[in-house]
């Protein structure tokens, strides 16, 4: 997932609207709960599995050759460029 240009401006609160609603205060970062994620051990032995199932994949695409047929570098090269040039 690419995330790009998030504008935080339409976040602040306008000192206008500040002055309508009576008893609403700016919080500050002492009052506000922090999120928090836990991951048990069998989410983490997941994540790490299918880390490593994939670079196993990988490896073995690299041993039969996938990365060097004509197709796959053009596709990576044009992937490059894209980034390069700011298209992605």
């Amino acid at each position: 997932m690419n995330i790009k240009n998030i504008s935080i401006s339409r976040f602040q609160i306008d000192p206008a609207d500040q002055k309508k609603k009576p008893g609403k205060t700016r919080e500050t970062s002492e009052n506000v709960k922090k999120d928090s994620v836990k991951l048990s051990a069998e989410a983490r032995e997941m994540q790490y599995t299918k880390k490593y199932l994939k670079q196993q994949e990988v490896k073995e695409r690299m041993n039969n050759g996938f990365y060097t047929r004509r197709d796959v570098v053009e596709k990576i090269a044009s992937e490059i460029l894209k980034e390069m040039m700011g298209e992605k």
